[in-house]
């Protein structure tokens, strides 16, 4: 919902469009038939039952051919009538559009750039060093736009065979500790509200939550953004080059960092957690020292 709101605002659309185009697709009733149905008839047309909860293609595409549908109605639609008509045939259009079309092409194409990502995790050194380097300083923005969701399935499901993954899930600890460095650098540089940044820094080290620190901090400028990218294409090459595996992960911790690297030889957990904690600290002097705030 919130995706869909911002995508009306970039395309000069009434938010509210992007709001309910969003909700539409995550509606209760829709969602308690996940895992129970394969698929429903809607208007005559049978359309795949599936969670896109997590998914922000389905939403963009939809707002883009909202765009043009709304414009089309507003355009011949005769304008005694329109205020009344043309929200209706919005709602009625951009249903079938949403549930036939973009919801399974969205999540159509989500699940072929995860399977990229499983394909480039196990391809020759120089490919892999490459990929990882791309996909962990991308790795923030697929976490803000909820992509990431899709790899990480790829990747437990990779993973449970044999207890690890060299690829997705590294990727998304080291992003953890940037994101979380980068709260503690804005502790110490901003003049005032250091108690914000600190209590997001505390909240994310210790308990894992990313939210805080990625909304409040991270993506707060150009500058802090262009650290943030900085930060995890340089843990993202570090984890190719040393090959470091990572064990099934949740929430990501001071705690946990340890027993996410416990996989193979003692090098692969002192090396893990060395890049880990040492993104953390470079994303902090980062951000100290190159990124610049409003603290308003």
């Amino acid at each position: 919902m919130y995706i869909g709101y911002t995508a009306a605002k970039q395309l000069k659309v009434n938010p509210m469009w992007g709001i309910f185009l969003g909700a539409m697709i995550i509606t209760p009733s829709f969602m308690a038939l996940v895992g129970v149905r394969e698929s429903i008839s809607f208007f005559g047309i049978n359309v795949p039952v599936s969670n896109y909860s997590q998914q922000f293609l389905p939403v963009l595409i939809g707002v883009w051919i909202f765009k043009y549908v709304n414009k089309f109605l507003t355009k011949y639609t005769p304008t005694m009538i329109a205020s009344l008509i043309v929200p209706i045939l919005n709602v009625m259009i951009m249903a079938i559009v949403m549930f036939v079309f973009c919801a399974p092409l969205g999540s159509y194409l989500s699940q072929l750039l995860s399977d990229f990502f499983m394909y480039c995790a196990n391809a020759a050194a120089p490919i892999r060093i490459i990929a990882l380097t791309i996909y962990t300083a991308l790795n923030p923005f697929m976490i803000l736009f909820g992509l990431h969701v899709t790899t990480y399935v790829a990747a437990v499901t990779a993973a449970a065979p044999i207890g690890f993954e060299a690829f997705v899930l590294p990727a998304g600890v080291i992003t953890s500790f940037i994101i979380y460095g980068m709260a503690l650098g804005a502790a110490f540089k901003f003049k005032k509200n250091k108690d914000i940044p600190m209590g997001y820094f505390v909240s994310g080290f210790v308990a894992g939550i990313t939210e805080p620190s990625l909304y409040g901090v991270c993506l707060k400028s150009k500058t802090s953004i262009l650290v943030l990218v900085i930060c995890n294409a340089i843990g993202g090459l570090l984890l190719a080059v040393f090959n470091i595996k990572c064990a099934l992960m949740a929430s990501v911790n001071i705690l946990s960092v340890v027993p996410y690297f416990s996989v193979g030889s003692t090098f692969n957990v002192v090396a893990g957690t060395i890049i880990a904690l040492g993104c953390c600290l470079m994303a902090a002097l980062g951000v100290n020292f190159f990124a610049k705030f409003d603290e308003q």
